[in-house]
This record gives structure tokens, sequence and C-alpha cells, in this order.
């Protein structure tokens, strides 16, 4: 049967005729979806249908063939290319969250005075009183871009993730400037 001659003429496709077309097909496609990624086949056989409907007409993606099983192999298409795009988001997303998990570690600095001084800082309010107050001193001697950050980071316990977020910075910089204020504060802290 010819595809086009079941929608209506190609310059009469009513939307109707256009919708039940793509609904007659929609249970296919969710089976197809679900072989491609069970947990995400509905959104993925959406976004498909959405996506066919758009470019019915258009030019460059439009469907040109002339039978069902054409059509059937256009809507495939775009489900798979659909499905290459998300997952390449996801990948994306899921290397930008490795990245955000690194740790910052301060041990190749130099001695550990600085790191024992943080961790005193950070420590209860009663002991460690008037080692936080030598920490903001010096927090305070620091240029305002690294004063900023190790304020948050080592006085109020911010991640660098939330940092970068809350100064709308990149994870790197909050990492580049903790790192330079890590070596400033050994110039101003008292070594024990």
């Amino acid at each position: 049967m010819d595809i086009v001659a079941a929608a209506g003429e190609e310059s009469s496709l009513s939307q109707l005729s256009l919708s039940g077309l793509f609904r007659s097909y929609w249970p296919a496609v969710c089976r197809l979806a679900a072989e491609y990624s069970p947990r995400d086949a509905e959104d993925l056989a959406q976004t498909t249908i959405y996506e066919a409907t758009r470019d019915w007409g258009t030019a460059g993606q439009a469907f040109r063939g002339r039978s069902r099983g054409q059509f059937w192999t256009w809507i495939k298409k775009i489900l798979r290319t659909n499905y290459l795009d998300a997952r390449k988001h996801e990948q994306a997303k899921k290397r930008e969250g490795q990245a955000r998990a690194v740790s910052l570690d301060f041990s190749g600095l130099g001695d550990d005075a600085i790191a024992n001084l943080i961790d005193q800082a950070k420590s209860t309010p009663s002991a460690s009183a008037s080692r936080r107050e030598q920490m903001l001193a010096a927090i305070a001697l620091l240029p305002a871009p690294q004063m900023e950050v190790a304020r948050l980071y080592f006085l109020e316990d911010v991640t660098s993730t939330a940092i970068a977020d809350r100064l709308e910075i990149a994870d790197a910089e909050v990492e580049a400037r903790l790192l330079k204020a890590v070596r400033n504060l050994k110039k101003h802290l008292p070594v024990e």
C-alpha cells in the first residue's frame, strides 16, 4: 500500500491523517525503543514520533519514500539517532560528574602544618576558636577571588562543586583558586 495514499495526498495531508498514521506505528516504535533502552523507552519513542511528525514535510529530513517499509526504515533511523544522541549526552554528563568528583589534595604542597590547621579550624568551635581566628585572619589577607573560595571551602565546609555553582565558575577554576590560596596561606599562618 502506498504510504502517501494511506495518509492522504501529500499536498492535502491533514493533521488528523498524519497523526493517525503515527498513532498506528506507536506500539512498534515503543517496542523498538525498549530494545535500545528499556529504562528510557517511552521518552525515546515520544521524541522519535515528535521529530518524525515535525520533519514530515520539511526539506532535509523529510520522508521521501512511498511504502510502509520505507516509512518504518525512516522511523527506525530517527529512533537510532535519538538513542545515540541520548547516550552521548549521558556519557558527557557522566564525565562531567567524574571531573566534579575530584577531591582536592593539598598534601603535595609541602609540610602538613597547613592541613592540620585546616582540620583544627573545622573541628569543634570550643577547641579551635583561636585556630579559626588565625585562619580567618590569614584568609582575609588573600586576594579577593582566593579569599571567597577559601572561606567557603575551609571555614563553611562547602564542596568545590557547590562553590562553583554558587560563584558561577568552573570546577577547575575553584580548584586552581584553592591551590593558590593554600600556597598563600602557608606564608601567613604560623607553623607549629
